[in-house]
């Protein structure tokens, strides 16, 4: 095989035995193996896996104060991690595998921090500023909208992304 040419392994469901992904190989200059791309057939918020996202699932992902972000790019790397093909042809991928586990997990667990500590004072404050500022039902509301995403933006990009990206 060519160091050009990516050898694809189909990942399964262990429950189901519905193909969820599949994981590329290529070839190292040693003659080894090593996965180099994770591909997912479904999207993070198709919940019933049919292959197309409903306005139920988009809705109610997007409410759920957790973010389901790479969830199925976790799930077929733990599936693959357990294809004898795949450890066969790269055997130091299971710990590749847990490692974008403990990122999925670790974004999950930040979410819900937020979530729970931080979401209902960033609210009553920006509520608070937005009644200061304006008058008006509406107005209030979309500044204290506007603050609460600015907030999350910095909290994603300040904390979520400083602890996803440590070596």
């Amino acid at each position: 095989m060519s160091s050009e040419q990516m050898q694809w392994i189909t990942v399964y469901d262990n429950l189901s035995s519905k193909p969820i992904g599949a994981v590329g190989l290529l070839a190292q200059e040693d003659g080894s193996q090593k996965v180099a791309v994770i591909a997912t057939y479904y999207d993070d918020y198709d919940a019933n896996y049919d292959g197309s996202v409903s306005l139920k699932e988009k809705v109610v992902g997007k409410i759920f104060p957790i973010s389901l972000k790479g969830k199925e790019l976790a799930k077929v790397a733990m599936q693959a991690r357990l294809e004898t093909d795949v450890l066969e042809k790269d055997p130091t991928f299971p710990k590749e595998a847990a490692s974008i586990f403990v990122k999925f997990g670790t974004s999950m667990a930040l979410d819900a921090v937020y979530a729970t500590y931080l979401k209902t004072s960033v609210g009553r404050a920006a509520g608070g500023i937005a009644g200061q500022v304006v008058t008006g039902g509406a107005k209030q509301f979309f500044i204290r909208k506007g603050m609460e995403a600015a907030i999350k933006k910095a909290y994603d990009m300040g904390v979520k992304n400083t602890v996803l990206h440590q070596p």
